[in-house]
């Protein structure tokens, strides 16, 4: 456990330092700003802000349980690279998760007689909530809320509300894992840039997976915790448990105002401090021995995960091979179609074959106008978008029926929500200026003065 501990935290004070560098040489910042802050090997200051909550608290375990005077050394400029970064990540958030977790070691340290590192750590927290009011306040409050600040907090409100609107209308199953930013564009009122997520766990479980989902979630958060607490309290290696406790308290926090649970790649962190936490409870009951029952329950039941989760995994690659490979090595629109009924078949709610079926019947109309491939076009579009409502690809296709058809008027009407927003607003607009274009030329066709030639 001290061995795991030891490279994680040595990997993270090689990402700080590489923090620190990037402050004194700014060219290493992939997207360089006067003011932009640290990212260090990540693509997000949030996400590194993130990251650096994770390990403050193992840090400090390391500090105080280092058995020479060089890992006590190395432990603890960690530590206070992992302060100095968190400022520069320029997160107010990932300040106030940290100010949290000092706070939190000074009260377990106080419970423990430990006065002294208890008054440095309160001295601590006085120094920083000090430093983080005064940040604080000079960048936003006195500053009337420049866009640095305003923007921040206004658009998570935004995306909030839409999670929450939309938890609302589905708030049984959800919309489906991962649908978030396809049915955001609904549910929008102020004209923000599309988000990659709902900046907060929580809310986009619930909006994604309904109230079973978040059920589900808060319920396994829950054991988690209690084994934690009954660790902290009863078991051998309390202070481990404890602070391997605010690493995940750390982690489940800053997602309060972000999502990285499938993204970032934090959240292989996450899983692992969740198995330490998992193999401290195991060696507080490795006397206990399960008998024959619990261990044949225990096969078949994942035997069954394993052959369940195998399936899916084949299914889904046999889906992905036909609608992104196999189908466009098919040398005619039959062998194309086939190929795409065959994908519909292993995902029925899937709208992508049909969306795709719809764009190979539009290229053939072109080809052969009188073919009857726009009527097949349409049909496909039209499944399509009664699959996925809030999908805003059939409707740029189908536009390109109707422009097609010579159906002007309809063609706007279908390119109006997606030029408002989602993520083809540009795709939208473009068409937009065709139609204008087209609609000009027959003005100007009708026009009298053209008629009188």
């Amino acid at each position: 456990m001290h061995a795991i501990l030891w490279m994680l935290t040595g990997c993270a004070s090689w990402v700080t330092v590489f923090g620190i560098c990037q402050q004194l040489q700014p060219s290493l910042i992939k997207i360089y700003d006067p003011a932009f802050p640290s990212l260090a090997i990540f693509e997000n200051t949030n996400l590194f802000a993130c990251y650096l909550v994770i390990y403050f608290p193992l840090a400090i375990y390391l500090f105080r349980n280092s058995k020479t005077g060089l890992e006590k050394s190395v432990a603890g400029i960690t530590g206070f690279l992992i302060v100095v970064n968190i400022w520069f990540t320029y997160s107010i958030w990932g300040m106030a998760v940290v100010l949290g977790q000092t706070l939190a070691v000074g009260l377990y340290l106080l419970g423990r007689k430990g006065w002294r590192a208890a008054k440095i750590l309160a001295g601590a927290v006085v120094m920083g909530g000090s430093g983080l009011i005064v940040y604080a306040w000079q960048v936003g409050v006195a500053a009337g809320f420049p866009p640095a600040i305003s923007h921040r907090v206004l658009i998570r409100l935004e995306y909030w509300q839409a999670a929450w609107n939309i938890f609302l209308d589905h708030w049984v199953l959800g919309t489906g894992l991962f649908t978030f930013t396809k049915i955001y564009p609904e549910y929008q009122v102020d004209k923000f840039q599309m988000p990659m997520h709902a900046h907060n766990l929580y809310l986009q479980i619930a909006a994604e997976a309904g109230l079973i989902g978040l059920a589900l979630l808060l319920f396994c958060i829950g054991l988690l915790g209690n084994k934690m607490v009954m660790l902290i309290r009863h078991g051998e290696h309390r202070e481990t448990a404890f602070y391997l406790a605010l690493a995940v308290a750390g982690f489940l926090t800053h997602n309060l105002i972000d999502t990285f649970w499938a993204n970032g790649g934090l959240l292989f962190y996450f899983v692992l401090m969740v198995c330490l936490v998992d193999f401290l409870d195991r060696s507080r009951h490795r006397k206990i021995q399960p008998g024959l029952s619990h261990r044949s329950a225990l096969a078949v039941g994942m035997t069954m995960l394993i052959l369940f989760s195998s399936w899916m995994l084949v299914q889904y690659y046999r889906y992905e091979t036909l609608v992104n490979r196999e189908v466009f090595k098919q040398p005619g629109i039959e062998q194309a179609v086939s190929v795409l009924y065959r994908s519909a078949a292993l995902c029925a709610r899937c709208s992508t074959p049909y969306l795709l079926m719809g764009n190979f019947y539009l290229m053939e109309h072109g080809r052969s106008p009188a073919s009857g491939y726009l009527e097949k076009a349409e049909a496909a579009l039209q499944t399509a978008r009664q699959m996925g409502k809030y999908y805003q690809d059939s409707k740029l296709y189908l536009s390109d029926v109707r422009v097609a058809q010579g159906r002007l008027r309809d063609a706007w009407n279908l390119l109006m929500p997606p030029a408002q927003y989602g993520m083809q607003e540009r795709e939208a607009i473009g068409r937009l200026h065709l139609i204008a274009q087209k609609r000009q030329q027959q003005i100007e066709e009708q026009s009298p003065a053209n008629k009188s030639r």
